[in-house]
């Protein structure tokens, strides 16, 4: 149950407005593994940054959605 609650803040928290936030959050959700994240962190593979598009890059193939796999083929 908390660590539901986590990953919906985490969620969030990958829209904050600091680069570093973004890309910490993407690795952390990469470490729970959780699939509930799967669709906010393909949104964030379009980020400005290319720290948060690596962190998220790395924390799907992590959590090895095959929603994730394909998605990444299709922006790649």
């Amino acid at each position: 149950m908390g660590s539901e609650k986590a990953v919906d803040s985490l969620i969030e928290a990958l829209t904050d407005e600091s680069t570093y936030v973004r890309g910490s959050t993407a690795e952390a959700l990469g470490k729970i593994g959780s699939e509930k994240a799967v669709d906010s962190l393909i949104e964030a593979l379009t980020d400005e940054s290319s720290y948060v598009r690596g962190s998220t890059a790395e924390a799907l193939g992590k959590i090895g959605s095959e929603k994730a796999v394909e998605e990444s083929i299709s922006t790649g």
